[in-house]
């Protein structure tokens, strides 16, 4: 379990960040973050002394991150925190009083296996084999646009970059962090993939919780996510960060190694794992805080954080007395303020093109294919949509008071009337938008054969991938160390103050509950839309460059 411990200040809202450029902002150093918002030493030596003699097994401590990490079976866990029990199954704990003024929260008292991953997909082929090269290229051709909407097509991650604009640079000198959680990815899959794209095998790190051997097995979800981000930034260093498992503590536990890694430094983080807004399966408002407090870090950091808003649409499946039922909700961690929320299109090309592209809605298609003949064969559903709502957790933050956000509004029945119980003004999510339908999907290469992804976990490593190019613009043209950082407020301003033209609005569609519209610049489908990549790096400051730096492209 981890020990949360009280930091040397309160860690601020960052209203001078809001409206600055890249190049007039001023980051933190990590060793300014340990100077400023650190944890003392003493409470990190009171907490580990207590742990000692409470016959705990101290694993880890940081004074950056404020934690100490601690270990022991759970008869040794319920001596030391006096852990009760009532009728109903639920845990009372005590933090001892002779740490109590330091120890803010304790991660890891409970099994909640809340995270879940926001990605899909299904294998082009049935062999388990790796195809020969030329099968390979057959499979990654480019596909001409369709007007069947229910017949899949699928594009190579350049391709979706080509249609968004995206500046033609290649990463380098930039690293980008993706979390990964209970999963890794196969090498034979990776150097199979880019050898296909005619492409140099990327520099991929794999750190984190008890660092991935081959013991660990592929995961589909991480396997998209580092490929989608390496195929657009070859020349970066992609840093992979591993957690054990898919719990909140592994969750917080993988976030604070990434955003405080001292050696590879990412300025991007890509998240493709969320959980909803609900009692007993999201984040209790004062875990939410304390997450929240570590994205305020990351972005005085100067670290963008783009995660996906979930696949579900305007609700979530959840269990209430036994039975299964949908609930309106929103997924964090996009609903923090401090995160890039990351929602999903439908996208169809013409003649290297966008010809149309419209919010992600599979709701009403309960299966379209069955991945083999067999009936007791995997079947794929697409009963999916890009997720998004309004937040029960985060209030609605300054940079989306003019954006036309609707509060959401609870209603019942009752005696054959739908009445209204309450509305709250919260955090509208996503923000932006990619494509993400299987329909249109991506090309991708898992478990030995060409496979097709999506999900709103394609479009957070899009994302993350455009921002690192701007990044990488940014260090061309305005120095070394200036980076994009906290993206959500300027986003706002450009769009809807200053109705610039770096977002292209998404205005037909809807996820269940919301819809998208021309009337409105937000909705809480696909929020401003998707990117015009190289008309955002000019408004960043970050393109044009200069002619001798004007091919650094793969």
């Amino acid at each position: 379990m981890t020990f949360i411990l009280r930091r040397r200040a309160q860690v601020p809202a960052l209203v001078e960040m809001e409206h600055a450029l890249p190049a007039a902002r001023k980051y933190l150093s990590l060793e300014a973050i340990v100077a400023e918002y650190g944890a003392t030493h003493e409470d990190i030596l009171r907490v580990m002394g207590y742990a000692v003699v409470a016959g705990l097994k101290v694993l880890e401590c940081s004074s950056r991150g404020a934690f100490v990490k601690v270990s022991a079976s759970a008869e040794a866990l319920r001596a030391a925190l006096n852990v009760t029990e009532d009728a109903r199954g639920f845990f009372t704990f005590h933090i001892p009083a002779d740490i109590r003024e330091c120890v803010r929260w304790i991660f890891g008292l409970d099994d909640r296996r809340i995270t879940r991953h926001s990605f899909h997909y299904k294998s082009q082929s049935h062999t388990q084999a790796f195809a020969a090269p030329v099968e390979l290229e057959a499979a990654f051709a480019p596909r001409e646009w369709t007007p069947d909407p229910l017949q899949p097509i699928s594009y190579t991650p350049s391709e979706i970059a080509s249609l968004y604009q995206y500046p033609p640079l290649n990463g380098e000198g930039q690293c980008l962090g993706i979390i990964a959680l209970a999963g890794s990815y196969s090498e034979l899959d990776m150097k199979a993939y880019f050898e296909t794209l005619g492409l140099e095998m990327p520099r991929i790190i794999k750190l984190g919780e008890g660092t991935p051997d081959d013991a660990w097995l592929p995961n589909a979800e991480v396997t998209q996510d580092v490929q989608i981000a390496a195929a657009l930034c070859p020349r970066a260093e992609i840093v992979v960060y591993h957690a054990r498992g898919t719990g909140i503590r592994e969750y917080y536990d993988i976030l604070q190694y990434a955003i405080f890694d001292g050696k590879h430094r990412p300025s991007v983080l890509s998240v493709s794992w969320s959980f909803p807004e609900v009692d007993g399966q999201g984040p209790t408002p004062e875990e939410a805080a304390l997450f929240d407090e570590l994205f305020r870090l990351a972005a005085l950091h100067g670290i963008t954080i783009c995660s996906s808003s979930g696949d579900y649409g305007s609700v979530t499946p959840v269990i209430q007395q036994g039975n299964p039922c949908m609930t309106p909700a929103a997924n964090f961690a996009a609903t923090s303020p401090y995160v890039l929320g990351c929602g999903g299109t439908t996208l169809y090309a013409r003649h290297g093109h966008i010809h149309e592209e419209v919010v992600w809605n599979r709701l009403h298609e309960h299966t379209l294919w069955n991945a083999n003949e067999d009936p007791q064969g995997a079947t794929v559903h697409f009963s999916m949509a890009s997720g998004g709502g309004i937040s029960k957790l985060f209030p609605l933050p300054n940079y989306q008071r003019s954006a036309q956000v609707q509060p959401a509004i609870t209603r019942r029945w009752n005696k054959f009337t739908l009445s209204e119980t309450h509305s709250y003004a919260g955090r509208g999510t996503p923000d932006v938008a990619a494509n993400a339908d299987m329909l249109t999907g991506y090309q991708i290469f898992f478990d030995g054969q060409p496979a097709v992804g999506g999900g709103t976990s394609a479009a957070a490593p899009m994302w993350a991938a455009l921002v690192l190019l701007i990044n990488q613009g940014l260090a061309i043209k305005q120095g070394p160390g200036v980076r994009v950082g906290w993206l959500n407020p300027l986003l706002y301003s450009f769009c809807v103050t200053k109705k610039m033209k770096v977002i292209r609005p998404v205005t037909q569609g809807n996820t269940g509950g919301y819809s998208a519209s021309s009337k409105t610049p937000w909705n809480a489908c696909t929020g401003l839309g998707t990117p015009i990549g190289e008309a955002l790096a000019e408004a960043l400051g970050a393109w044009p460059l200069a002619r001798k730096h004007a091919n650094t492209g793969s």
